[in-house]
């Protein structure tokens, strides 16, 4: 498949069993391509899941490298945030860690000394304060 091709018809090449065979390298370079063409980031996360599990015993290793490249805080107003999951790759499980204090969509995720912290976002109805 050619590298441009992929870009610019992305939501129908990963429907193809052609995209669950490229090669970590290809899928390293592919996601974090401005060229890329995808109505919301977590269209991205969802094919790069699925290549994933496709062979989890020999992928499961790469994925935190794919998901640096990942465009979390550009997913679509739709994505509500409920909780924070964690996924192990030694057993290929998302865990539920924690529920989040109040639901928030369009936040800020940082990790500071192995603790996770959810920055502002929106309720639905409003902005959320940042302190």
């Amino acid at each position: 498949m050619q590298h441009v091709n992929i870009q610019q018809n992305f939501t129908h090449v990963v429907e193809a069993d052609e995209f669950l065979s490229l090669s970590s390298e290809q899928l390293v370079r592919l996601i974090p391509s401005d060229e890329l063409t995808v109505l919301c980031e977590e269209k991205v996360f969802e094919c790069m899941v699925c290549w994933v599990k496709h062979d989890s015993d020999s992928r499961k290793c790469i994925l935190p490298q794919l998901l640096e490249h990942v465009l979390l805080p550009l997913t679509s107003e739709s994505g509500t945030l409920k909780s924070v999951e964690a996924y192990r790759p030694s057993t290929g499980v998302w865990n539920t860690m924690a529920d989040m204090h109040l639901p928030r969509k369009n936040l800020g995720v940082v990790e500071f000394e192995r603790l996770l912290y959810a920055v502002s976002g929106r309720d639905g109805l409003s902005i959320l304060d940042p302190v």
